[in-house]
């Protein structure tokens, strides 16, 4: 099937939905909300600083069963990407006017006044950023326009994706974070009508889950594999992305770091305390211990030395940017560029990280994210 590419003013950030009361809880910094009313999840640090908080909040450390990981954070974030990938594909390429479609029908079934308060209760609930800071209120951001959408058709795409977290029984650890509970009666009943609609929007051409209706396709991944985070990044991956078209590589790149961590996180069981420490035998540092010191002698020149200290690496990269040429030993860099060293007033040279580092480290570093990362310039291969 051909498949037209996503273009290019849809931006692939990934982000997940939380309450205003979770965000006070776990304080989020709301420079970190979308327009959208998401918290932006841009790397894996950002997910383990806000699951930190989360489980210190939580005292995971002595109730584990509460606990969460940047882990499923991440995966939380690429899943709701791939939510609002598939809505906006399908309104370029399927149905365009759908959401005008399932808002009018929401108006006539529920009448006018409580859809539009099952709104303002979305609006308040997961505010945007401007609302959040209190720049507008809820019904000055729905009569206003997010990027080329109305703002009420963008609340319509939101409450769809609440919906699919708050479902996804793999999230249960997350979910205080997208309960919908708080958002009253006008919402509850707004919610079978929005299903039923939905069910009633033809699929999309070319996959099995698709061509049923829009709600199957979105519900697609979380009932192939109700339980487990990897089952459902792998399914949007390697069975959704035919309708995304080349642009979705650029998720499924970085659905390789997701699925590492979550990989990570089942080998080493739950998170939660710590076990007792290991108790060593002394007699097996003996060799170590009865290493003589050999610390370098004191010299008379190192009492007025002027030092600089360079990272092995990241000095070579800047001076192969600086010169234009391959730098990847230390017998090619420059003369002109000691002899610069020199003319600040330096006269010793501190090289870090000469020694051949672990892989180990550079494996952390990866399945923490950092894919470009190289092993710590202390952590050594012997």
């Amino acid at each position: 099937m051909s498949t037209p590419p996503i273009p290019d003013d849809v931006r692939l950030r990934r982000g997940l939905h939380a309450s205003s009361s979770t965000r006070r809880r776990y304080a989020v910094d709301e420079g970190s909300i979308d327009v959208r009313g998401r918290v932006m999840i841009p790397d894996a640090q950002q997910a383990e600083r806000l699951a930190q908080r989360m489980n210190d909040a939580r005292d995971a450390r002595n109730r584990p069963t509460l606990a969460v990981s940047g882990a499923q954070i991440v995966a939380a974030s690429f899943l709701d990407l791939a939510v609002h990938l598939l809505l906006d594909h399908y309104r370029r390429r399927r149905d365009p006017v759908w959401a005008t479609r399932v808002d009018a029908r929401l108006t006539r079934d529920l009448g006018a006044d409580r859809w539009a308060e099952a709104r303002r209760a979305f609006v308040r609930t997961f505010p945007s950023r401007s609302v959040a800071e209190g720049r507008e209120d809820p019904d000055a951001f729905l009569a206003g326009t997010v990027g080329e959408l109305p703002a009420t058709h963008v609340v319509l795409e939101e409450r769809i994706a609440v919906r699919m977290a708050a479902a996804n029984p793999a999230l249960r650890s997350l979910h205080e974070l997208s309960d919908e509970t708080v958002l009253g009666p006008d919402d509850a009943a707004a919610l079978p009508v929005l299903e039923q609609q939905l069910r009633e929007l033809p699929g999309l051409p070319g996959l099995p889950e698709g061509e049923a209706d829009l709600w199957t396709l979105l519900r697609a991944p979380a009932l192939a594999h109700p339980s487990s985070l990897e089952g459902q990044l792998r399914y949007v991956r390697d069975r959704l992305s035919v309708v995304l078209g080349d642009r979705f590589a650029e998720l499924a790149d970085l659905f390789g770091g997701g699925l590492d961590l979550l990989a990570e996180l089942r080998a080493g069981g739950p998170p939660g305390p710590p076990g007792p420490a290991p108790i060593l035998d002394p007699a097996s540092f003996r060799s170590v211990r009865d290493e003589p010191e050999a610390f370098s002698l004191d010299a008379d020149w190192m009492g007025s030395v002027v030092m600089i200290a360079k990272n092995a690496y990241v000095w070579l990269d800047q001076l192969e940017r600086r010169f234009g040429r391959e730098m990847s030993r230390l017998d090619q860099v420059p003369d002109e560029a000691l002899a610069e060293l020199r003319s600040f007033g330096f006269d010793a040279l501190w090289l870090i990280g000469l020694w051949e580092r672990s892989e180990a480290s550079a494996r952390i570093k990866r399945l923490r994210g950092q894919q470009d990362a190289v092993a710590s310039a202390y952590a050594l291969s012997d």
